[in-house]
């Protein structure tokens, strides 16, 4: 099974470290001088973390997630945007 965490990242100027923890994952926490550092570090803790939690304990894991929602361009939307189909076939013109 495949898991996703979300890690909050701060950097301590003191120590001139990143300090990465992940909410909701007992242990999970690491710190590196550099972010690059950071990521290889958050995921070798995540797997150990994983590592000793039972799998009930793992079932009880926050879901941290993100999904694309598409929405088909209405002229609704563009009035709710205050824009004329003219504006914005311009503006699609231009990229």
């Amino acid at each position: 099974m495949n898991y996703n965490f979300t890690a909050e990242i701060i950097r301590d100027k003191e120590t001139d470290q990143y300090i990465g923890l992940v909410p909701g994952l007992p242990g999970a926490h690491t710190q590196a001088p550099t972010l690059d550092e950071l990521n290889h570090n958050l995921q070798e803790v995540i797997q150990l973390c994983l590592q000793e939690i039972t799998d009930e304990e793992k079932k009880q894991l926050p879901y941290h997630g993100n999904q694309d929602i598409a929405r088909p361009l209405t002229r609704q939307i563009l009035r709710e945007i205050n824009i004329t189909p003219e504006e914005f076939n311009n503006l699609l013109k231009k990229l």
